[in-house]
């Protein structure tokens, strides 16, 4: 089974999280890490839904059996990494 790598930061009151194979997604979203996991697949399976109902490229990994891996990122080192 292949693995996505998940991007998951802690907020005050919930999760952020992107994937670097989906450029441009981010989820975030108040309450608990199983609330979050939830989230993620049907967020994560309604991108490639609609990717294939555009004719839009998406990660070949999505058409096979894959797992997510969480990675932990600090919010704010992430945000003051990012160019203005």
């Amino acid at each position: 089974m292949k693995k996505v790598i998940v991007n998951v930061g802690k907020t005050p009151q919930g999760y952020c999280a992107s994937i670097d194979i989906l450029p441009g997604w981010v989820l975030g979203m108040n309450g608990s890490f199983s609330e979050f996991k939830k989230e993620l697949r049907e967020s994560v399976d309604i991108f490639v839904e609609w990717a294939k109902e555009d004719g839009d490229d998406y990660p070949s990994v999505f058409d096979e059996d894959f797992n997510f891996e969480y990675k932990r990122v600090d919010i704010g080192k992430e945000l003051l990494s990012v160019p203005v």
